[in-house]
């Protein structure tokens, strides 16, 4: 039902192609068309009939995904390195996001990440199912610029599936800003991920940071030729945010890769899990 909605509000103008992924991946359809075309329509209803089994195997199915894209569609001007993205192409995944066909090893994931950032595609998802690994899902959106809904924070009683599939193509076909560099001063000495993640206007950019916390941090991320500048003045300190010491522990063993939190929803319920596990 999302995905009928999500076709439904996007662009006319935009072209689109569904893809089926279990244990491999299937493309319906014979190429890319409009979001109501005949072509689209007759492959929703190919994934209809489909029984959803359950086993995935994620990593495969991302990179036939981005061979779908051409690279003149998804690759930025040579001449404007980190610059924004306008709508060069982007990834819609509604699923449960347990690769229990071929788990992601960190490598994996780190390849995957880096083939998505380079092309400028983000992955926005909408994470569905009894069981969710939001954290595999978060490192794809915090990493690509894209934005993570997950099913089991809505109330299906206030939030109808049109409003989630118009919410889906909005996060999709938003534009990302990709900084190719970022210094952040105030005593802070070190950010994790160690590349400044993409920006986006409809949702945080949630960095972690280690060191002493003065009465200002700047921020400054450059794209392109433009530098874009914050100053945090930090809040008090709290103790429910030792939870916070957990994540930098993960992350600084990979060097931010496993950082997940792609928005300030997504903060708060590694807070939550933290505070459920003890």
């Amino acid at each position: 039902a999302v995905s009928a909605e999500l076709l439904r509000s996007l662009p006319v103008t935009d072209r689109v192609r569904l893809m089926a992924v279990d244990s491999h991946s299937d493309l319906l359809g014979n190429g890319f068309a409009a979001p109501q075309s005949p072509e689209t329509l007759a492959a929703l209803g190919q994934l209809k009939k489909r029984v959803p089994l359950g086993a995935s195997d994620l990593a495969p199915a991302f990179d036939r995904a981005l061979e779908q894209l051409k690279p003149e569609q998804s690759t930025p001007e040579q001449s404007n390195p980190g610059a924004t993205a306008d709508r060069a192409g982007s990834i819609v995944f509604i699923g449960d996001g347990m690769s229990t066909a071929g788990l992601l090893q960190t490598a994996a994931m780190r390849q995957l990440v880096s083939q998505l950032r380079e092309r400028q595609v983000p992955v926005t998802s909408y994470a569905i199912g009894p069981r969710v690994d939001h954290r595999l899902l978060g490192v794809l959106a915090e990493h690509t610029g894209g934005v993570l809904l997950l099913d089991e924070v809505i109330d299906d009683r206030k939030v109808s599936t049109t409003e989630l599939g118009a919410r889906r193509a909005k996060a999709a076909t938003a534009r990302v800003v990709y900084p190719s560099e970022l210094t952040v001063s105030g005593n802070v000495e070190r950010v994790l991920p160690e590349a400044c993640p993409p920006l986006r206007a409809d949702r945080e950019t949630v960095l972690l940071g280690m060191g002493e916390v003065a009465d200002e941090v700047r921020v400054e991320a450059r794209v392109g030729a433009r530098v874009l500048e914050w100053t945090v003045k930090p809040a008090a300190s709290q103790k429910g945010n030792t939870f916070l010491a957990r994540l930098w522990s993960v992350a600084e063993q990979d060097d931010g890769l496993s950082v997940a939190v792609a928005g300030t929803d997504l903060l708060h319920l590694a807070l939550q899990e933290f505070e459920d596990e003890e």
